[in-house]
């Protein structure tokens, strides 16, 4: 993580926010790397609204659960295979 990064989960801790782990865009990149599939920087946007917004709180974010809204995205017709 950037410093920036760094600084901000600080920031966040220090107003009394508890945080685990925090996740970026790479993350999502590389997992879809990984299925082989090439998302544009708007999936990934999409992406990144999906497990926000829709995950289940008591699973929390995890790379299962990220897989999962890379597929449901990828799906949607934008994606190409990498290969």
């Amino acid at each position: 993580m950037t410093s920036k990064t760094n600084k901000a989960i600080q920031t966040l801790k220090d107003a009394g926010y508890l945080m685990d782990i925090c996740w970026q865009k790479d993350d999502i990149r590389h997992k879809a790397e990984e299925l082989e599939m090439e998302l544009t920087a708007e999936q990934v946007n999409q992406v990144a609204e999906l497990l926000i917004d829709g995950h289940d709180a008591n699973l929390g974010l995890n790379w299962d659960i990220m897989e999962d809204a890379i597929i449901a995205i990828y799906n949607k017709g934008e994606g190409t295979p990498i290969k």
